[in-house]
């Protein structure tokens, strides 16, 4: 089929099927088109415009898209293993259960594109613009999001242990439920991001940018996070064991709930922090800044505290057996109103 004839189908809104391998159709007009089962396996599409077509189980391996106009595309089952996407104009595309496998998006605009349930392994996003993407539920073991820029997205169940980060910035966005464990996030930008259920067993997360990041029911355990930015953080119920923050800036963080045993806080600023039935087993707070800080009802037994400033910081009801707190009288004075207001609530849960 020429080129003129695949350009009349389309127009006159004819389905297009049948195979069209290795084709020369660079700067096409093929807008608006639906394309069922077709076949454009090394296919020559570059700078082709395809925006709004519909494309149901149809192939693209090894196919040059790059430059071509994708927006508003939908994708479907398809095959783009090895396809050439440089460049390309992908904004609000969607691509569900497709194939793409070592697929270039370098440098791709990809603003509110949804990608779901897509092989992405091996696969390029570097430099590419993602302003409120969804990769949801693909697989990316070995994606690259070299120099990539991600503001409010969506990223959700992706195992990112393999993925290239360096020089990667995300903004806003969602990382939910995410694998990064054992990575070496040194420096890495994650500003006002939601990591909550995300593993970062072991990860060096030593000045990262972490301000505002929420990491709910995370696991950090064996993390070290030493030097980071994380102001505002929200860490409750997260798993902190044995993790390291020393010097990192904490102010205003809630580690409500979090288990932060044996973990490693020296000269960290945790003022005004929360840390309501934080449970923080011989956990290192020495030389630590506490101020204001809420640790009411915390697990501290066996805690080095040793040097730490403790002005103004509430301490109701705190675990403290063998904790070492040389500063207890810099905190506030016990509250007997709260103290009977606790134990009344309790005598009405056995109730």
């Amino acid at each position: 089929m020429t080129r003129a004839e695949l350009e009349g189908l389309v127009h006159e809104g004819e389905v297009v099927t049948g195979s069209h391998a290795g084709a020369k159709l660079a700067g096409a007009d093929l807008g608006g088109g639906t394309f069922e089962e077709a076949d454009f396996s090394g296919a020559d599409l570059s700078g082709a415009s395809l925006r709004e077509s519909i494309f149901i189980n149809c192939r693209f391996r090894g196919a040059d898209l790059s430059r071509a106009d994708l927006r508003d595309t939908q994708f479907s089952g398809g095959d783009l293993q090895e396809a050439r996407l440089s460049g390309a104009r992908m904004e609000n595309a969607t691509l569900a259960r497709c194939i793409m496998d070592r697929a270039s998006l370098d440098g791709c605009d990809l603003k509110m594109a949804n990608l779901v349930q897509c092989k992405m392994g091996g696969a390029s996003l570097a430099g590419a613009t993602m302003f409120k993407i969804s990769i949801l539920e693909c697989e990316t073991a070995g994606l690259d999001f070299g120099g990539a820029s991600c503001e409010r997205g969506t990223i959700m169940a992706a195992d990112l242990r393999t993925s290239n980060l360096a020089g990667a910035r995300f903004f806003r966005s969602v990382l939910m439920k995410c694998n990064f464990a054992g990575r070496d996030l040194t420096g890495a930008q994650f500003p006002g991001c939601q990591l909550m259920e995300s593993d970062l067993t072991g990860c060096d997360l030593s000045r990262a940018n972490l301000a505002g990041a929420g990491f709910s029911k995370a696991i950090l355990t064996g993390a070290r996070c030493d030097g980071a930015a994380m102001a505002q953080c929200v860490l409750m119920d997260a798993q902190l064991v044995s993790a390291s923050f020393r010097g990192t800036d904490l102010a205003n963080a809630v580690f409500s709930g979090a288990d932060a045993t044996e973990a490693d806080f020296s000269g960290a600023r945790l003022y005004q922090a929360i840390c309501v039935k934080l449970i923080a087993v011989r956990a290192k707070f020495s030389n630590c800044d506490l101020t204001y800080a809420d640790l009411s009802h915390a697990m501290l037994e066996q805690a080095d505290m040793s040097g730490a400033t403790l002005t103004r910081a509430n301490l109701h009801s705190i675990h403290d057996h063998n904790a070492f707190l040389p500063n207890r009288r810099q905190a506030l004075p016990p509250d007997a109103d709260r103290v009977q207001a606790d134990a009344w609530q309790n005598r009405w849960r056995s109730a």
